[in-house]
């Protein structure tokens, strides 16, 4: 994918007017197949701190829509959430992580997309579908809008595999 690809996709011109949280959202829920390099490209042009600042606002808003039966993917999202934050305040700092950064959203937004992870069942037709998560909680979003009732069953979804926390010392006072 070429850098204008990329900028298209998550609706910017230059890095710099990566400000806003639809930007991050683009980035993290795309269909469009993004390599590690492709990230990376993306990232190299955008500010880490504005780029933290997003991944908080983005993984908050997306964890409240949460539907309350899915404990298992509350906790590896803000597992998944600490660790983006941490590795880009520490690109910000000067630190060479942007490997680990690439790494992180790669692994998530493959697992979070997954088309195979989550049974929906609509209560109103009966009608069960295999979803991925990130659908999953977009219709659990919904659900109040559209006023249909969903149940959602995420025990058979598989555990994004997280090789390595990372906290900055100083994000815990």
């Amino acid at each position: 994918m070429t850098k204008e690809e990329l900028f298209e996709l998550v609706d910017i011109e230059t890095g710099e007017d990566f400000t806003y949280f639809e930007n991050f959202a683009n980035l993290m829920e795309a269909d469009e197949y993004l390599t590690e390099e492709d990230i990376g490209m993306l990232l190299r042009e955008l500010d880490c701190i504005t780029f933290s600042e997003l991944a908080e606002s983005y993984f908050y808003d997306v964890m409240e829509n949460l539907p309350d039966n899915a404990i298992d993917i509350y906790n590896t999202m803000e597992a998944v959430k600490r660790n983006i934050v941490s590795i880009s305040t520490a690109i910000a700092k000067g630190e060479e992580q942007s490997h680990k950064l690439c790494r992180e959203i790669y692994n998530f937004r493959n697992w979070y997309s997954d088309a195979q992870s989550c049974y929906a069942t609509d209560l109103s037709s009966g009608k069960e579908n295999l979803i991925s998560i990130r659908d999953a909680i977009y219709e659990n979003k919904l659900a109040g809008i559209t006023k249909t009732d969903w149940v959602f069953d995420f025990s058979d979804c598989d555990q994004l595999e997280i090789s390595e926390y990372i906290i900055n010392v100083g994000e815990l006072s």
